[in-house]
């Protein structure tokens, strides 16, 4: 034990082996095996190693595989990259494998088909089986990893962030370093999958640096190749990247650039997604009559293609503008359009967006009830879906429905929520501003009832609470 330090790794997995060889052997197996490592190996490093020796020479190879990965592992998966390199591999022997990895402590089955692999695990095979594996046998492998990572980050690229955070938490990681080894391997189409599914994910978790200079690499890419799809489709994104940090002077450098390519090639779906964003931009700027000019370029487009899914979002942005010029009539118009298709279509979060803003339409006027009802719609699908940040913004509409009817204290939980959420999504900007409306409630509430809202504050740990009359910060 004083030769192990009492580390729980080590003794797990050398305390089974007492069964089968001594004490003595033990220890002078794992001295033989720091010496190998060299004086600046660590002891855990050594007990690893007898663990590998442990293992039957029939599934050792598959620790080439496992070194592959970081964190967690998916026996499926890995039995589909076995198979790529010996279809003989077989289901059990996977099982087995894992199994004996799992009884010595260096793998611990969390949930199901899904095992966690200890910290040390990854770097110790990488620094020591890698290194001995011929470049034949270890390319075949990564090969087959690279395939098996990259088809499903190929399928989480186009969905959204409750969709995509699970897989994200398992092999992020994995991602990655699929993503080094495709562009080492040359496995082009799975480096720009893998390339545009880890920049998906960073965009939806807001990670702007991150995504920026990942799509700027693809953009590179496509254009080298001579890709104008691709590359007018990536401009399109780094013009979304624009936008969502507010910076729509280069928002619109990126779309139009986009706007170049895809209009001389007449690629009407990608042409309609921009003239809907340069609505967006000019709508931003409350351009509303360019602004409207875009949306229905694209509108003509979509309707043309039969694209119902595009319609509606465009007809739910006609019905922001209307709403914004005090028109509701037509405001209200274009969101029933909208809402026909989701609804038909069974894309609940577009119905949320559009539930929020029939219920922003009928606060406007002042139909309280009706504001009620489309709010309480709208939030039961982003709690369901997980869409923290959708949800934020409809806690902030009622907290300040509920402030319009003077129900102050209702009002501060809402307002409270909606802090909270924004802030678990890293969108300051609105934080300020539900924090702003917080402020607003409590200097309009009753002496008593400015109690309850600076301790629902303060149990919220906000921070110190605000001076009357400053800005939050």
């Amino acid at each position: 034990m004083n030769l192990l330090e009492g580390h729980p790794l080590a003794m797990s997995v050398i305390l089974p082996r007492l069964e089968k060889i001594s004490a003595r052997q033990i220890i002078n197996a794992l001295r033989s095996n720091m010496d190998a490592l060299g004086p600046e190996a660590e002891r855990l490093y050594a007990t690893l190693r007898f663990a590998e020796e442990s293992l039957s020479e029939e599934l050792r190879p598959l620790l080439i595989p496992l070194a592959l990965h970081e964190q967690y592992i998916q026996p499926g998966m890995l039995e589909i990259m076995a198979k790529q390199v010996d279809e003989n591999w077989t289901k059990g022997e996977i099982d087995s494998f894992l199994q004996a990895l799992s009884i010595a402590g260096l793998l611990r089955n969390i949930t199901g088909p899904i095992y966690q692999l200890h910290p040390a695990l990854t770097g110790f095979l990488r620094s020591t089986l890698l290194n001995s594996v011929s470049s034949e046998i270890y390319d075949k492998w990564s090969r087959a990893f690279v395939d098996v990572m990259g088809r499903l980050a190929d399928q989480l690229a186009p969905k959204g962030l409750h969709e995509q955070r699970f897989d994200f938490h398992i092999h992020g990681a994995n991602f990655r370093f699929a993503l080094s080894e495709a562009e080492r391997l040359k496995m082009y189409q799975h480096y720009s999958a893998l390339l545009q599914s880890i920049a998906a994910y960073a965009t939806n978790t807001r990670n702007y640096s991150e995504a920026g200079e990942l799509l700027k690499i693809f953009a590179n890419i496509e254009k080298e190749k001579g890709n104008k799809k691709n590359e007018a489709i990536t401009y399109h994104q780094l013009g979304g990247l624009a936008e969502e940090q507010r910076d729509f002077a280069a928002a619109e450098k990126w779309y139009l650039k986009s706007l170049e390519i895809t209009e001389k090639l007449n690629i009407e779906h990608v042409t309609a997604k921009t003239y809907h964003q340069l609505g967006r931009i000019a709508q931003e700027k409350r351009e509303f009559a360019a602004a409207e000019k875009w949306y229905l370029k694209s509108l003509e487009i979509s309707e043309k293609l039969g694209n119902e899914h595009g319609a509606a979002i465009t007809y739910h942005q006609l019905g922001i503008i209307a709403g914004e010029q005090r028109d509701f009539t037509a405001s209200e118009k274009w969101c029933l359009k909208s809402l026909a298709i989701t609804e038909k279509q069974g894309d609940e979060h577009g119905a949320a967006k559009t539930y929020n803003q029939l219920g922003t339409i009928a606060q406007d006027q002042r139909d309280f009830t009706a504001a009620e009802k489309w709010y309480l719609k709208s939030l039961a699908i982003t709690e369901k879906q997980g869409n923290e940040h959708g949800a934020a913004l409809t806690y902030n509409q009622l907290g300040v429905l509920s402030g319009k009817q003077e129900i102050f204290e209702e009002s501060g939980r809402w307002l409270i929520k909606a802090i909270v959420a924004f802030i678990n999504s890293n969108d300051n900007r609105t934080v300020k501003t539900s924090a702003n409306n917080f402020m607003s409630i409590y200097r309009n509430a009753p002496d008593e009832v400015q109690a309850k809202l600076k301790a629902m504050w303060e149990e919220a740990d906000l921070g110190p609470f605000p001076e009357v009359g400053d800005s939050p910060k």
